[in-house]
């Protein structure tokens, strides 16, 4: 599947960059499509493009399948917090006094609540104005 990606990727570098012609105006261009075209064995050449992408797709069903029958238990879910895993809810292990982004996050939603009051605008402004709120506005 790896090769099969590559040859995607290569095609589509080769393809980008042969895309760069029409910034040399339209005659250039039509000169590079042209000679694309006059290419004897362009049909074979999309052929294998469409052979490298079915394979690829297949490759990846394949792939996919092999997972699921791996392990045909799913992991244990926790069903009352929307089906995360339990790794993402141990809130008690921060608190406000962390130093990590789970406390800072929780101390800028302590001082959104206690500005409750305060219209929308005036709370999204004073806590993007500053940059370390900001940053756990944007990790949160």
């Amino acid at each position: 599947m790896s090769l099969t990606g590559l040859g995607g990727i290569v095609y589509l570098i080769i393809h980008l960059v042969g895309n760069t012609v029409v910034y040399e105006g339209p005659t250039t261009f039509n000169g590079y499509a042209g000679s694309l075209h006059a290419v004897p064995f362009l049909p074979l050449l999309e052929a294998a493009l469409a052979l490298l992408f079915a394979v690829h797709i297949a490759l990846g069903v394949i792939l996919t399948y092999q997972n699921w029958t791996a392990r045909p238990i799913e992991y244990e879910m926790l069903a009352n917090h929307g089906g995360k895993t339990a790794g993402v809810h141990h809130d008690d292990l921060h608190g406000p006094d962390d130093p990590g982004l789970h406390g800072l996050s929780r101390l800028v939603h302590a001082g959104r609540a206690r500005r409750a009051d305060a219209g929308v605008a005036y709370r999204v402004q004073s806590d993007l104005s500053n940059s370390v709120y900001a940053c756990c506005y944007a990790a949160d």
